[in-house]
């Protein structure tokens, strides 16, 4: 049951009492809050300072132009819940009046009490549930949003998201310096004027290219600057130039890239060195700052 709802009347002093008198009766609007006023500058002035859960505007009685009311008010509170009532035969300019916002048109006939009330409660009910849409959506955007954040694999490429990368990364260069031992990374530059869609779509096929080539123990992700990243655990700088040659000559020379779609590839190398890199993002930096030309 919901309880003291505010709404607010424009129009007649006479009609709001009727109005008063009638939701009494009504179950779910016997505790209402209604405000008032007599005139559309006033009804203006404090929509603009108030929330109501929704306005009744009687354009009949306040002698006004209903589409530009409508216009008016809308832009004062896009969210507002409006009920415009108005002489019957002038269904045409209501239409007009529902589709720059308003909620419901309705004729004032001598029928209007008896159909007020459960046109209140439609708009309302129909308004809630359009909020709990929106809310809905905007809950599994954000969820959508999370879990591409925590993906441990990119989508389009299947190699390690960037964000796990780190974890990778991270891990790989501690166990470099605990055991002393090798630990390459190679960067792939693609052109970034390449756009999105197409980038993902050079990727898949490059990551599909060079899957059967590279070493089970390597680790590969998708950066998020768009190019490719690996870690080549034990692998001497001679060792990973080798490697880069045999990738590049596989993505070059496959069939299943068209020649249009194969980018001007630029590739980063560097090896871990315990001496000058005292933290797991500098070997990365590194491989970025050192171009490797085939």
């Amino acid at each position: 049951m919901n309880h003291n709802r505010k709404i607010f009347f424009a129009g007649n002093k006479s009609d709001l009492k009727l109005l008063e008198q009638t939701l009494k009766t009504k179950r779910h609007w016997a505790d209402t809050i209604i405000s008032y006023a007599a005139s559309f500058e006033k009804t203006i002035k404090e929509v603009s300072v108030c929330d109501y859960h929704l306005l009744i505007l009687d354009c009949s009685a306040l002698n006004i132009s209903i589409l530009e009311s409508t216009i008016r008010l809308k832009a004062v509170k896009k969210n507002l819940i409006l009920i415009l009532m108005n002489k019957p035969h002038h269904e045409r300019i209501g239409v007009s009046c529902l589709k720059a916002g308003a909620n419901y048109y309705l004729n004032k006939d001598q029928h209007w009490l008896d159909e007020l009330p459960e046109v209140m409660e439609l708009v309302i009910d129909e308004e809630n549930r359009k909020t709990n849409m929106r809310i809905r959506l905007m809950n599994l955007e954000e969820e959508n949003r999370q879990m591409k954040k925590n993906a441990i694999l990119d989508q389009e490429t299947l190699f390690y998201s960037s964000n796990h990368f780190e974890t990778l990364l991270d891990r790989e260069v501690r166990k470099a310096m605990r055991y002393n031992t090798k630990l390459a990374c190679l960067i792939m530059n693609i052109p970034t004027e390449i756009s999105f869609e197409k980038r993902n779509k050079i990727l898949e096929k490059i990551a599909l290219t060079i899957r059967p080539i590279i070493r089970s123990g390597d680790i590969w992700c998708r950066m998020a600057d768009g190019g490719l990243a690996a870690l080549l655990p034990h692998t001497s700088k001679g060792q990973a130039e080798i490697a880069v040659k045999r990738i590049h000559s596989e993505i070059t020379t496959a069939t299943t890239i068209k020649k249009n779609e194969k980018p001007k590839i630029t590739w980063g190398l560097s090896v871990f060195d315990k001496n000058t890199m005292a933290r797991h993002h500098d070997l990365l930096r590194s491989a970025s700052c050192s171009p490797y030309t085939i």
